[in-house]
Parts: C-alpha cells; structure tokens; sequence
C-alpha cells in the first residue's frame, strides 16, 4: 500500500530531506507511537505528517473507530453527511486499497482523547465507513492555520473538483472565522463577487428546498445554482410561501418516474419541475390580478381603488377637488378605529 500521495519531485525531495535528518540524528521520530511519514514544507515552514491507521470496524456502539476518532475539519468545505454511496459510486476498491492516505491534524477531545481532524478525504473517509473498510491518514501534530490547509488541501492530486454547494460552505466557514465582507473576501481569494454570491447563495438556501436533491452537491450547473440560490428571493417578490412551492415541488417529483435515472438525469429532472412550477406561479399571479374599482367617474374626476397585493389596497384620486380629499381622509381616519366600525357597518346597512 502506498504510504503518501505521490507529489511532485520537489515535493517528494522535501520528504526525503526530512526525513534523512531524522535518520542522521539515531533518533526514530514518533508522535502518539505512529512514524513519521514526510516532511513537506509550507512558505519556509517544515510540517511533519504522521501515518496513523483505523482498522474500521464495528464496535459495541455501532460505530467504527474511524467515526469515533476522525471528523471533518472546519477547513475542508466537503460534508460527510451528503456524501451517499452513490455519489461515492466513483471511488472504486478501496476495501482492497487505499491508494492515496487522507490528510489531517491531531485534535484532542476536551477530555484527552486522540482524535483527528479531515482536511483533505472527506469523501475517502465516508466511503471507508459505508464498506467497514480500514482508513489511512497522515495527519500534523498540531493544528494548521487556514492557509496551511489550503495549500495541503490543493497539493493533493487526488482531489476532485470541489460542487458549487462545497465552495459556499468553504467560503462561508473562512467568512464566519475572519469576519470578512463578501468584497474583501472576494479579493483575498482570487475569486470573482458574483461566482462567491452564487456559491454562498446556494449554500445558504433553505435546507428544505436542498432537501428537494439526493444531495446538494449535484447542483453543479452555473444556471441551476443560479436558480436555486434565488428562489427564496423571487418566491417573496411574488408573496408566495416558500413551504407551499417545496409542498408543490415535492409533489410532482414523486409523481414523475424516475427510475433508472442516473444522478445527473434525476437532478436535470428535478430542476425542470422546479423552474416549471415557479413559472406557472408567476403567470398565475397575472390571471389572479384584481382589476381596480372605480368609485367615482365624473369627466376627468375620478377615485379608484386597487388591490396589487392581498395585503396591499391603494386608493387613487384624479382630479378630485380639495374638500372630497378632506372628507376622504377624514373617512379612512374613522373607519382605522375598531371602535368605530360597527357603527359605520350599521350606517352602510353592512
């Protein structure tokens, strides 16, 4: 089995400058009883990474120990919980083999127990999990700053392309730690304010109407992030309920049949009710428009009153003279008190 992922022969000259000192010097480095497995170096500093090995199975709690004493770090923008077994489906054998060792550093329970934070094999670690297989990583002994585990974290070649959903939370997390605005963040990263809004638009959408998808991280496509991000924006232009679009979501995606589907073909299908059914809001919202009531229409004199919103009447005077205004307002003055509408109904024979 493969100890490290093979990097580049800077990298791998690194690894074996530091690990010739640790011969030179007669001293075996060990930290917890696990060896040393390479010495990279980071903008000038030296960081050792150690090999430690969890067997994966199941104890007397249900759980294996690498459930026990891994988690996903705070850095690594990947969560376990939307990693399924088929969205895992691409990582093959490794039951048999682990190819490439998983990256972490050493984080202690409040109570001293050894435990281990994921920076890099999010998806390695869950897929362990799901077959019981063992988990290998290597892993620094103290904790890494932001940019460290960026950097390990793009260093390794096993990474796959990171879902639009993965990047938000990414950049959320590094957001929340340094209290960055959106612009600033923006620049200190590289990347563009309106991919970082899309991004971060879907990862904050509500988690019901993520919860429409097998997963959030199959939303990849720029137009579908695009749209999902901006539902709940577009539902409160047109004052609808968000709970009453995912209820009608839901239901004609059961209704359709979807079986045989591959991920992606499943996902364009759910899209395609979702984009459909906020359509078909919009233009029922057209039919359903009161048309004003006119009150009064003499010449060029007239009052109106329209309904835009089930909340929202508005009265328009056009050409009215200034003692029907007074009278108008005195009216609405009167009716605005509780007290006073009964005996206005009364009056009106209401």
């Amino acid at each position: 089995m493969a100890d490290f992922n093979p990097r580049s022969s800077n990298s791998q000259a690194q690894s074996r400058s530091g690990l010739q000192s640790m011969l030179n010097s007669g001293v075996a480095d060990t930290h917890k009883g696990n060896s040393l497995s390479r010495v990279i170096n980071i903008d000038g500093n030296e960081i050792k990474l150690y090999r430690k090995s969890f067997n994966g199975e199941i104890n007397e709690s249900g759980q294996s120990d690498t459930e026990l004493f891994t988690f996903p770090a705070k850095e690594n923008p990947r969560a376990s919980e939307h990693l399924t077994e088929e969205s895992l489906s691409h990582i093959q054998n490794i039951d048999v083999l682990q190819l490439y060792t998983a990256i972490a550093y050493y984080s202690p329970s409040e109570d001293g127990e050894d435990r281990f934070a994921i920076v890099d094999g999010i998806s390695r670690r869950q897929k362990t999990i799901y077959v019981r297989a063992p988990f290998h990583i290597e892993y620094c002994p103290d904790p890494l700053t932001l940019i460290q585990a960026k950097k390990i974290v793009e260093i390794s070649e096993q990474r796959t392309n990171l879902s639009p959903w993965e990047k938000g939370c990414y950049h959320n997390n590094i957001m929340l730690d340094s209290g960055d605005k959106q612009i600033v963040h923006a620049e200190k990263h590289g990347i563009s304010t309106g991919e970082l809004s899309r991004v971060l638009n879907l990862y904050r959408a509500d988690p019901d109407l993520l919860a429409l998808f097998p997963v959030p991280t199959v939303i990849r496509k720029k137009v579908d992030v695009e749209l999902i991000g901006s539902i709940e924006k577009k539902l409160m232009q047109k004052e609808v309920s968000l709970k009453d679009f995912i209820a009608e979501c839901d239901t004609e995606i059961n209704s359709i049949e979807r079986n045989g589907l591959t991920l992606t073909e499943n996902t364009a299908a759910i899209i395609k009710v979702i984009s459909t059914t906020l359509s078909s809001i919009k233009s029922q919202k057209k039919q359903n428009k009161q048309k004003p009531v006119t009150l009064l229409e003499d010449g060029q004199k007239k009052i109106t009153i329209e309904h835009p919103t089930k909340t929202r009447s508005v009265i328009k005077l056009n050409k009215v003279d200034s003692q029907r205004k007074v009278l108008i307002e005195q009216f609405l003055s009167l009716l605005s008190a509780d007290e006073n509408l009964e005996k206005i109904k009364e009056s009106l024979d209401l």
